[in-house]
Order: structure tokens, then sequence, then C-alpha cells
């Protein structure tokens, strides 16, 4: 989107965006209101912490939100790929009826074995 001066959309949303005052703005804006100087720099320092302070818990919080949706889709690759190596229900049957055979071979097997293995 081009603004009528040409300007692009970022350089607009940049004139967009409030300027933050400088300390020295801050202090006469503060000195203005009837503080003194010692006061009006308590008070710009003490703003500027809690504006810190609420920036950094932002960032924090949208760390924490990714690392939480990054841990469910570890955890749903994880089950998605149990799932995929669990037989299906006809591959659940075939192993059923292989190993039907091989327990009636086996037993087939040590009958014939037990068998001639005995005194006549």
């Amino acid at each position: 989107m081009q603004g009528t001066s040409g300007e692009s959309k970022s350089n607009m949303e940049k004139k967009n965006m409030k300027k933050l005052p400088s300390a020295k703005e801050m202090v006469a804006h503060y000195e203005s209101k009837g503080m003194d100087t010692q006061e009006a720099s308590i008070r710009v320092i003490d703003d500027l912490q809690n504006l810190l302070l609420k920036v950094v818990a932002v960032n924090n919080s949208k760390n924490r939100d990714k690392k939480n949706y990054g841990n469910v889709d570890e955890v749903l690759k994880r089950m998605e790929s149990k799932l995929d190596s669990k037989p299906g229900y006809p591959q659940s049957i075939a192993i059923g009826f292989l190993s039907g055979g091989v327990a009636a071979s086996v037993a087939h097997i040590w009958n014939s074995v037990r068998s001639s293995t005995r005194p006549l």
C-alpha cells in the first residue's frame, strides 16, 4: 500500500507510532507540574522502571506461550509416531492367525518328540 508521497506501509506505520519522550522531556513535564528537579528525576526513573518491567513481563508471557505450544506440538508428534507404529485391526487379526498356527505346530512337534522318546 503506497501513500500519496510514495511512502511504504512500514514508513507510514512508523510515523503513526507515538515517539517516546526523552528523559529530559519527561523531567521538564514533571517540573511544569510543580515538582523540583530531584523529585521530577526520581519520578521519571520510577516511570521508566515500571515501563521496563511491563515490557519484560509481556515478552516473558509471549515466550512462555510459545514454549507451551512447542511442548504440545512435541507431545502430539510423539503420540502420533506411537500410534503409527502400532498394528491396525487387519494386521492384528493376521498376527492372531499366525500365532495360532505357530502354537499348533509347536504342540504337534512336542507330541512327536514325546512319542518318539517313549520306550517301546
